[in-house]
């Protein structure tokens, strides 16, 4: 189960083939959850900080930081295109079809439990949404402090940055 939002342009988000049998089910679960990968995805196109890539095997704590910042904060994007798209759906509803979401790719993972350069892990980014209602300069430290990041200066500069207006 993934999806990208590619290149800016064309203006296209691809999903992979897996979400069709999921959707099509009669899980409703698996609709919120994809419903809420579609606003996640979204929040990748709307004015979000530049990814930053590693080739190393240990990327840099700020390298993670970004890169955890943009996934988290496309989580909570995703949260509030549910809120105003789809409003018959609860938070609760959405945590829960994301859990199973998590829980289904986790079928298909290694032992890193999905955390990589680019992507916290489910655990943590779930953790994130149960205990924030909203994607703020609060959430922003608890990432530097996930991902030992510690240049205050540069944390305030991406708080500036990272957050959308609700």
């Amino acid at each position: 189960l993934n999806a990208n939002a590619g290149l800016p342009w064309p203006p296209i988000i691809s999903y992979t083939p897996s979400w069709i049998s999921k959707v099509i089910s009669e899980d409703p679960q698996w609709r919120i959850a994809f419903l809420h990968t579609m606003g996640h995805e979204i929040g990748h196109r709307d004015h979000e900080p530049k990814p930053r890539y590693s080739l190393s095997k240990t990327p840099s704590a700020k390298t993670l930081f970004v890169n955890y910042v943009r996934e988290c904060r496309c989580d909570f994007y995703g949260m509030e295109f549910m809120r105003i798209e789809y409003p018959q759906y609860t938070r609760e509803d959405i945590i829960l079809a994301k859990e199973k979401e998590a829980n289904e790719i986790a079928k298909f993972a290694d032992n890193t439990k999905g955390t990589n350069s680019t992507h916290p892990n489910w655990s943590f980014r779930l953790d994130l949404l149960k205990k924030y209602n909203c994607f703020d300069k609060t959430v922003i430290q608890r990432i530097a402090t996930e991902t030992h990041f510690a240049d205050q200066q540069y944390i305030d500069e991406l708080i500036v940055k990272a957050l959308f207006e609700y």
